[in-house]
């Protein structure tokens, strides 16, 4: 739902003159968004065009105001270095028929924000009239299930962030790494949706686990020993509630890394790790045939050079694109050319201005890749942005992600997690001063993503990153790192 005033102009001291409309709309949430539109410019030095400015969540509940700024944005002053910010003063709304209420709002103050954060001139608004807007109540939609939260926490501390997998049955596997005694500690969920004892093997590993299942449905973890190679361990028996692993680790041929890799999955379900190797190149590996652990006998070099973070993910069409980010924060991206196939030979360079590592996930229904990550946005480092991938190589402007706890910052190289969801919509972890918070995707990217759970005894730090997916039977699990360091995983039922 969406309301607008009539255009109006709002005068500055004497340089120019703003042509506006003000409007609010509601979410399905039963909250209001004020909204601020630019007609016309005149004698301002800025180019015409058209702002749409979707500002922070305003209560209407009493006299309210609110400093806001822009989540979405149409036109050319994005590109021309541009942002406005608004100050409105909102009266209480005032119900005036069955269901209908009226909202008296003035603009009082427009600035000019250039793109790398530094504020330009302030303009205060002057004449500008009250707007009167009637618009109708939206009642707030209940969540479609009431969650509770169980945890399992594992007894020993850990220097890295648990994996997590769902595997061919359809059931949530974690894989932690306990300092002592110093092993991989896996639980898996049984029919009953409880967990199983865990199930340890003594490693000595020099990087975090990362999770991923086979195409034949055993969950797989990957980790970088110390001395630079990447070994795994698969899940032995999909037959039984007490999760079991191989004796022994494996290791992929040929490949050493200076970091844990990232697991990429074919269309058919081969694995292809991407990592950096040990002179600071994008790399990947694959596997050959239709044993999914029969590795080809030498990794493949993709190029590049700086690299700080890797990404990659499984788009919509099928094809792996696979990502890295330098030290600059530009985000490179190269992408298979057919599903299963060979890789193109190029990269393109679609984002800049990205922090930290990127979540990705195709949009629901076969829509384009989706990406989240830390970006300094109004001047403020580490705030959570997002992108869609425009389906020609490049991506749409990264905009300001919202949700309640937008205020905060999330914790610097931690690496938010995207999954589908129950609902069909998007599932989007992510840590942020001490809290971890579950968040579903709204019908409108732009308007606030919706939690579903949040916990506030995460710990701080790179440590912190959080991971969350869905059995196969609609269950939320989500793993993160609790203040005293022990690995905890969450389902929500």
């Amino acid at each position: 739902m969406e309301v607008w005033s009539p255009e109006f102009d709002l005068f500055d001291y004497g340089s120019g003159r703003f042509t506006v409309q003000l409007g609010i709309r509601g979410d399905d949430q039963g909250r209001l968004w004020p909204l601020m539109k630019f007609i016309k410019l005149a004698e301002v030095p800025v180019p015409e065009g058209t702002l749409t400015v979707v500002s922070g969540w305003l209560d209407l509940s009493g006299p309210s105001s609110l400093q806001t700024r822009p989540q979405r944005t149409s036109g050319s002053y994005t590109a021309a270095g541009f942002s406005p910010e608004l100050v409105v003063s909102g009266e209480q709304s005032v119900p005036v028929a069955d269901g209908e209420w009226r909202l008296t709002a003035r603009p009082l103050f427009v600035k000019m924000v250039t793109s790398d954060g530094s504020t330009g001139s302030g303009i205060t608004v002057r004449g500008a009239p009250e707007v009167t807007l009637t618009y109708k109540e939206i009642p707030p939609v209940p969540p479609a299930k009431v969650w509770q939260l169980s945890a399992q926490v594992l007894a020993a501390t850990t220097k890295w962030p648990p994996a997590l997998t769902i595997d061919g049955r359809g059931r949530a596997v974690v894989f932690a790494h306990q300092d002592a005694p110093a092993n991989w500690a896996a639980i898996g969920q049984t029919a009953a949706g409880a967990w199983s004892a865990p199930e340890a093997r003594t490693v000595s590993p020099g990087g975090g686990p990362v999770a991923a299942t086979s195409k034949d449905g055993r969950a797989t973890v990957f980790w970088r020993e110390p001395t630079h190679y990447v070994k795994y361990l698969r899940q032995t028996s999909l037959g039984a509630d007490q999760l079991t692993l191989d004796a022994a680790a494996a290791q992929i041929p040929n490949v050493n890394t200076p970091n844990s890799p990232v697991i990429a999955l074919n269309a058919d379900g081969r694995f292809e790790p991407v990592l950096v190797g040990m002179e600071g190149a994008f790399w990947h590996a694959f596997t050959t045939g239709t044993d999914p652990y029969a590795w080809a006998g030498a990794p493949a070099k993709f190029g590049g050079f700086n690299i700080r973070d890797i990404a990659a993910a499984t788009r919509s069409d099928g094809r792996i694109a696979a990502y890295h980010v330098n030290t600059g924060g530009d985000l490179w991206q190269i992408l298979q050319t057919a599903p299963n196939a060979a890789w193109a030979t190029t990269f393109t360079m679609p984002l800049t201005g990205v922090q930290g590592p990127p979540a990705l996930h195709p949009l629901p229904g076969g829509g384009p890749l989706l990406a989240v990550f830390a970006a300094t946005q109004g001047g403020a480092p580490d705030t959570l942005a997002y992108a869609v991938d425009n389906g020609t190589d490049s991506w749409g402007p990264a905009q300001p992600l919202v949700y309640d706890f937008k205020d905060a910052t999330i914790e610097r190289g931690t690496r938010p997690d995207l999954a589908l969801g129950p609902d069909g919509k998007l599932l989007l972890a992510v840590a942020a001063q001490g809290t971890v918070t579950i968040l579903q995707q709204p019908d409108d990217l732009a308007a606030p993503w919706i939690t579903l759970a949040r916990v506030a005894d995460a710990a701080t730090g790179p440590i912190a990153s959080p991971s969350v997916a869905t059995d196969g039977t609609g269950r939320i699990v989500f793993t993160y790192v609790n203040t005293t360091n022990h690995p905890v995983a969450v389902t929500l039922t």
